[in-house]
């Protein structure tokens, strides 16, 4: 899939569009394939590093942790969630990474 990531704290300069692999979902996650997302006030300051001692990351980043579409893929516990639903999110893990 293509992503725009970041590799290091900065300005806008440091994004990038970047082939990564498609994400399996795990026991209760499900996978959206994105229509929509946005990027707010706290993605560029978590890019700039404002926030780097506030919370766990690993190199590479995506921005944007907002995102609508549908579910191409659930994981294992997953009840009430199928293929095809529309869906929307906040998207952030327990780490901040690709």
């Amino acid at each position: 899939m293509k992503a725009v990531i970041y590799d290091a704290w900065g300005g806008a300069d440091q994004l990038r569009i970047d082939e990564r692999p498609m994400p399996e979902p795990g026991s209760g996650e499900v996978r959206i394939k994105i229509r929509a997302s946005s990027v707010n006030p706290i993605d560029w300051k978590i890019r700039e590093g404002m926030f780097e001692c506030l919370f766990d990351y690993e190199f590479p980043i995506i921005p944007g942790w907002d995102a609508a579409g549908t579910i191409d893929a659930v994981g294992s516990d997953t009840p009430g969630w199928q293929i095809g639903e529309r869906a929307y999110a906040y998207c952030r893990k327990g780490i901040a990474h690709d």
